[in-house]
């Protein structure tokens, strides 16, 4: 093996974010190579803590904001367990606690229980229509398993326990309802991810997939859903770009996941497009065009995405659904509290919106 191996081979750790440096001395002797690799731990290692501001509006009837903090405690014992905890208040409430723990010293394998609670409203469309708006909340127990790949991928068992509950809290009749939640889903899910940035990549690939079934009980039949996410991200001279699609399926009821808001048929209502089966597909890229002044943030970008999704049934052939064209302008600014986006979308035959974010938006 050579140096250059042995470095190579020890850059996962430093990858981690729990030690400042990897120290690693060669020494040759007797025809034997001798190999010394010394962590050498971050004062900030053990005990981490995260803040985080999200703030999103199309300037109209849709305005949300998450204040939220990610705590990590990690090397809680020898084989490198930590636990992590995530707070947020404001639009959607939660709190979640999530211990991680490897089965031995530098095992890839893991075991991940957690429980966690959230609450927030959501609105209810039909035909593009907001026709209820609906409060809820809901505790979740799980119990995974899952294996790491370096610093770029994972695959993940488990199951979960989901109880809650929802009640109305606008109505276009006046009456008032309330619905109790109780069930478990059995999931399976993996990721694979090498993009060099969350928030417009120019390199790398991002696979995620997850497939979930809910078994049947009592009176209520068993269902089942599965979702897949696909990006690759590329450069084409000074622009960062990335072709992303996606697809979702339910067997009865909702796909898992739905359409509206920013890339995802900006222009369109958040959340406002659900059906059986949805798929999506989008064009996204940005250009570099200057940089803000030192201390104040990053890069300054403006970009450019076109957008093509929707929704149908392929059980109901009278219901199969159009497929909408949809896109959006933007200029991204990289600040400290993360990147602010101001765009304007629109989708064709449904309307346009502007849109401001602080933080991530996928």
């Amino acid at each position: 093996m050579t140096t250059a191996q042995v470095k190579q081979a020890a850059a996962p750790l430093l990858g981690g974010g729990d030690f400042e440096r990897i120290e690693v001395d060669v020494h040759d002797l007797d025809g034997q190579r001798q190999v010394t690799i010394t962590p050498v731990e971050a004062n900030w290692a053990r005990s981490r803590v995260r803040l985080g501001l999200e703030l999103s509006s199309d300037f109209s009837d849709d305005n949300q904001f998450t204040v939220s903090a990610l705590h990590v405690l990690s090397w809680l014992n020898a084989w490198g367990g930590e636990v992590r905890t995530l707070a947020r208040v404001g639009s959607e409430r939660s709190l979640a606690i999530q211990p991680w723990q490897p089965l031995a010293p530098g095992s890839p394998w893991h075991f991940v229980p957690s429980v966690q609670y959230k609450a927030s409203s959501l609105d209810v469309y039909e035909d593009r229509v907001r026709t209820l708006r609906v409060g809820y909340e809901v505790a979740i127990a799980t119990l995974a398993f899952g294996r790491q790949f370096g610093n770029w991928g994972n695959v993940q068992l488990g199951v979960d326990r989901r109880v809650g509950r929802a009640r109305s809290l606008l109505v276009t009749d006046g009456t008032r309802t309330e619905a109790k939640l109780g069930e478990t889903a059995r999931y399976a899910q993996f990721q694979i991810d090498t993009l060099d940035s969350l928030v417009l990549p120019s390199r790398g690939l991002l696979l995620q997939g997850r497939v979930e079934r809910i078994p049947a009980q009592r009176d209520v039949a068993g269902r089942g859903s599965s979702s897949w996410v696909g990006m690759q991200a590329f450069r084409v001279g000074d622009w960062a770009s990335h072709v992303y699609a996606e697809w979702s399926r339910s067997r009865s009821g909702l796909a898992p996941l739905s359409l509206g808001g920013f890339l995802r048929l900006s222009g369109t209502p958040r959340e406002s497009v659900g059906a059986s089966e949805l798929v999506l597909g989008r064009l996204t890229m940005a250009r570099r065009i200057g940089d803000m002044p030192a201390g104040l943030g990053g890069a300054v970008r403006t970009g450019f995405s076109l957008e093509l999704g929707g929704g149908y049934d392929r059980d109901n052939p009278a219901d199969q659904g159009d497929l909408q064209r949809a896109g959006s302008v933007f200029m991204s600014v990289d600040t400290r509290f993360g990147p602010v986006f101001l765009a304007l979308g629109s989708t064709r035959h449904v309307g346009s919106a502007i849109y401001l974010f602080l933080g991530p938006f996928w």
